[in-house]
């Protein structure tokens, strides 16, 4: 599991407003307040796919049960982290840093997060992980105040413990919340969003590009950004091939689950 956070952390610092802001919410037989439902789901879609698969929180299921490599981070002496070499069976780490990027209160990113890993092995060999990661977000500049909290408690296991680890399970919960301003076209906006899933049974195939064949979720969000709001909460099947079925608000949707994309 690599935690390249010099990437990772511009990265976050920016979600905020590009995925909010650049996309639209538009109606799609809802009342003139109302988010699209569809639209709502490719942002599930997105929140889910920077969860599983991105450096966002320093967790990929792509890396399997391999150690937590590279949590190191320096900046002016302002991060606090330790280094891990290798984790054993039943080993642990439990750390925090914090990282602050612009000296004034109108720019700055301020960032700190919690990590919780740990190791539980069979035959001396690795079967299983798990991840508690905590990370809370400020960003101030360019007419925005924007904070942001994520959150997620994991289990991930192998399937054939102690001989293979291509075969995985994935269990636990996921939260995102979003809160704040910024200015567009020269107009200041609101933007107000939650997102909570719970997980269980996702059977990944690192072999096949770790895939999610089977599983399923549910979910519930709400939020409000450009007058337009939402409260709705739903289910995801995935079937493979990075699909997955949602259903929310009645209305049925497949979404490739690594690029957001209603197919």
């Amino acid at each position: 599991m690599k935690h390249n956070y010099k990437l990772t952390l511009i990265a976050v610092a920016g979600l905020a407003l590009t995925y909010f802001g650049c996309s639209k919410l538009k109606d799609d037989n809802t009342t003139p307040n109302t988010a699209d439902p569809t639209m709502v789901s490719t942002e599930i879609a997105s929140n889910l796919s920077e969860a599983l698969y991105a450096d966002k929180g320093g967790f990929s299921i792509s890396d399997g049960l391999d150690d937590p490599t590279n949590i190191v981070f320096k900046s002016k002496g302002k991060v606090r982290i330790e280094s891990v070499n290798h984790f054993g069976c039943g080993s642990k780490l439990d750390t925090t840093f914090s990282f602050k990027l612009g000296d004034s209160d109108t720019s700055k990113i301020d960032i700190w997060e919690k990590i919780k890993y740990e190791v539980a092995c069979t035959n001396n060999k690795r079967s299983s992980i798990t991840v508690n990661d905590s990370l809370n977000l400020v960003l101030v500049g360019g007419g925005a105040n924007i904070t942001e909290k994520y959150g997620k408690s994991f289990i991930l296991k192998s399937l054939n413990p102690g001989v293979s680890n291509l075969k995985l399970q994935l269990d636990g919960a996921l939260n995102a919340y979003v809160n704040g301003t910024y200015t567009e076209a020269g107009k200041a906006k609101a933007i107000s969003a939650s997102f909570n899933f719970k997980l269980t049974g996702l059977m990944i195939d690192r072999a096949a590009d770790a895939d999610i064949t089977d599983g399923h979720a549910t979910f519930t969000t709400k939020g409000t950004y450009e007058g337009k709001t939402w409260n709705y909460s739903g289910t995801i099947s995935f079937v493979g091939n990075h699909k997955a079925q949602f259903s929310i608000n009645g209305k049925k949707f497949t979404i490739n689950i690594k690029t957001g994309q209603v197919l």
